[in-house]
């Protein structure tokens, strides 16, 4: 009877790692398990939803050969979530498919399926190929992906825009009504291929930044398919074949005033005032002088509520009011570097821009796009 023997903790980190790949109804019922094969004192692990795949490797503290079975997924995390970390023992009946896991004084017998039906990765020649440092891979998808749009009716905006271009490359998402871009310049990325736009989903995108978070160099060779190599994993997974939203377009070209202001300053302060706005709008004004003072306000005409605060700035044009979904607002500052922030500025009904005030020459340049609302009432006296 095949059977391998490995540290529970270890799979378990395993298999958390890749539970966010299992479809909970799935279109083909086997991509409900997990795929454990052993080969030699290696376990590989996979899990597919057959747009994407993941694969990755831990260390077997004792193997026999043939040990290839796909296990319900869930039921194997639930069991490994409940046993102490110790030598578990996994034995594979051959003809029933079932293995029993053995832990201690414990034995577990999970329904098991023949591997033959597990789908296999198609060959895909990449057109373009990216070599970036995993922590740098990792923060610019963390700063994008939450800013995707949450409609699977619009698969392209559901996603994370990577434009390769001459001198830089931008990472890009938006929901409609923010815009958060990431600028990358050639000194922190290589390109190996032409200029070209790739829409990549925002569930891959955000398991590659937890993937990368902790990596060395990886290598994004882009075609049809994404494909990532990282130490001990592998992922894989289909891009969108649609053409992204002209994001350009929606970017003011001249904002001549600018206001500046500490991040973590401006974000109690709308955290106070966000409390007593209106919960269906979550409206909070913003009044911007050049004497030096950044009056932020809300109420609930409804309720009852109001509240004003100030703070200190350096504004340098014309006075004026602006409001914002204080909600969005927040979100849209927890992403930018500490310090102070940028608000590029025209009008109170076009859209403003952030930017980090001195940002880093060898980083990141991260820039947010937030769409303003209409003003319900005047900013109340402090």
């Amino acid at each position: 009877m095949p059977a391998i023997s490995i540290n529970s903790s270890a799979l378990l980190a395993a298999v958390k790692l890749l539970m966010p790949l299992v479809p909970n109804n799935p279109v083909v019922p086997i991509l409900k398990n997990l795929r454990l094969l052993a080969v030699g004192n290696t376990l590989q692990l996979a899990a597919s939803n057959l747009e994407a795949d993941l694969a990755t490797e831990t260390d077997l503290s004792d193997a026999t050969a043939d040990f290839d079975i796909c296990l319900p997924a869930k039921l194997l995390l639930t069991t490994l979530q409940n046993l102490p970390s110790q030598a578990i023992t996994l034995h594979l009946d051959s003809d029933t498919y079932a293995v029993t896991l053995r832990a201690g004084k414990g034995r577990y017998r999970l329904p098991g399926e023949n591997s033959v039906s597990w789908p296999n990765p198609t060959a895909d020649k990449p057109l373009v190929h990216l070599h970036v440092a995993g922590a740098t891979l990792s923060h610019v998808l963390k700063n994008t992906a939450p800013f995707a749009v949450n409609d699977a009716t619009r698969q392209s905006m559901m996603s994370v825009l990577l434009d390769i271009r001459n001198q830089d490359i931008r990472a890009v998402a938006t929901d409609s009504h923010r815009l958060s871009f990431i600028e990358l310049n050639r000194n922190l990325v290589q390109v190996e291929g032409p200029e070209r736009q790739f829409i990549l989903p925002v569930a891959p995108a955000r398991l590659l930044a937890t993937l990368t978070e902790k990596t060395g160099p990886v290598t994004l060779q882009l075609g049809e398919w994404l494909q990532v190599r990282g130490v001990g994993w592998q992922l894989r997974c289909r891009l969108v074949d649609e053409r992204y939203p002209a994001y350009e377009n929606v970017i003011p070209l001249n904002q001549p005033y600018t206001l500046q202001v500490d991040k973590q300053q401006l974000m109690g302060c709308i955290r106070r005032v966000l409390a007593y706005a209106a919960e269906k709008t979550q409206q909070i004004g913003l009044r911007m002088s050049d004497n030096g003072t950044l009056r932020i306000w809300s109420e609930s005409i409804e309720v009852g509520t109001e509240a004003v605060e100030e703070m200190e700035s350096s504004y340098n044009g014309e006075d004026f009011e602006m409001g914002f979904n204080g909600k969005y607002l927040l979100e849209a500052l927890q992403v930018m570097p500490e310090g102070s922030v940028d608000f590029q500025l025209s009008t109170p009904n076009r859209a403003a821009i952030m930017v980090p005030s001195a940002p880093e020459p060898e980083q990141p340049r991260q820039s947010m796009l937030l769409m303003p609302v209409l003003l319900s009432s005047m900013a109340p006296a402090a």
